[in-house]
């Protein structure tokens, strides 16, 4: 029985608004983290598509805190035949939009 209660308020939990609204006007006060006491690399990955999520999945850029990672992996981005990097989507990757 205690289970049936424990997924009960589980359900209720994640289904409450505000815990599914995403959180806007991102703002981050550097705070001393463990990749700042260590000479570890913590590699963070960011897909570009996290922009076109729907509600509370969509994840844009100005969301990733700069104070958790040493370095960001940005996927993706293609290849010319110039051997150049070039956007594959100019909408959400370049400066004129950055997805907005």
């Amino acid at each position: 029985m205690l289970p049936g209660v424990l997924l009960a308020a589980l359900v209720a939990l994640m289904a409450t608004p505000a815990l599914a609204t995403p959180i806007m006007g991102y703002t981050y006060v550097h705070k001393p983290r463990y990749a700042d006491s260590h000479d570890y690399k913590v590699v963070c990955y960011y897909g570009s598509w996290a922009v076109y999520r729907p509600g509370a999945g969509k994840f844009p850029v100005e969301a990733i805190d700069p104070f958790i990672c040493t370095h960001i992996i940005y996927g993706f981005a293609g290849l010319g035949s110039d051997h150049k990097i070039r956007s594959l989507d100019s909408w959400n990757d370049l400066e004129d939009n950055y997805g907005k």
